[in-house]
């Protein structure tokens, strides 16, 4: 009888722990499944990134157009209506005091947004969310076209976004140059909004990027 005391008492134990492990292992099942889609997610969007940048990287080797012109931003017309911008939408205007710089500033890199503005990577941060937004623009070869005096910002100048809703001023960290294989320029901080500046150095058969690479210090 003993024996058979023993198998209730050890049945009525797992009867009891049953719902506690099971609860556990489809705990550790669903954790490990939603790690693994993060993990998955940021190997993709890093790898988006980098595609992105070296599109980038053939766009701003092509040159740009001489009849290309700078324009000023005018928010009463090309309006986007879309939450997430898409390519070639009006996202803001890039004003930089020091060099007398102010060029609106495009969605996406491609050639034809490069031509006449500054382009935003779209697998990079938003301008003013945490972590780093990348704006590309070519140097023209006429003084003060495009990105053209980028290389006379020096670090503590002033660097101010506007968009639709806020206004962003961004003071220079560091500038330098970086050959364009070098991926790190676009790395995402975890804490700090920064916006990095993107263009070909030396004017004429580029062999480098010029960085400029600035942190938000005041926005509205």
């Amino acid at each position: 009888m003993k024996w058979v005391a023993a198998i209730i008492i050890i049945f009525g134990i797992g009867f009891v722990l049953f719902p506690f492990f099971q609860n556990k292992y489809v705990t550790d099942v669903q954790d490990d499944l939603l790690r693994q889609l993060h993990e998955e997610k940021g190997i993709n969007a890093e790898a988006e990134m980098i595609e992105d940048f070296a599109k980038l990287n053939d766009v701003l080797a092509d040159g740009v157009k001489e009849s290309a012109s700078s324009q000023t931003t005018n928010f009463d017309s090309n309006t986007s209506t879309h939450s997430t911008p898409e390519n070639g939408d009006l996202i803001g205007e890039l004003k930089i005091p020091s060099i007398s710089l102010r060029m609106p500033i495009l969605e996406g890199t491609s050639k034809e947004n490069l031509d006449y503005a500054v382009g935003h990577m779209s697998q990079t941060a938003h301008i003013g969310e945490v972590g780093n937004a990348a704006l590309a623009a070519h140097r023209g070869y006429s003084h003060g076209r495009l990105f053209n005096r980028l290389d006379e910002v020096e670090k503590g100048n002033e660097i101010i976004v506007t968009t639709r809703t806020t206004t962003y001023h961004y003071r220079v960290k560091q500038t330098f140059r970086v050959t364009p294989s070098d991926t790190t320029v676009l790395s995402q901080p975890q804490e700090a909004s920064i916006i990095t500046l993107i263009t070909c150095d030396p004017i004429k058969n580029p062999t480098h990027r010029l960085i400029v690479q600035a942190e938000l210090i005041a926005e509205g």
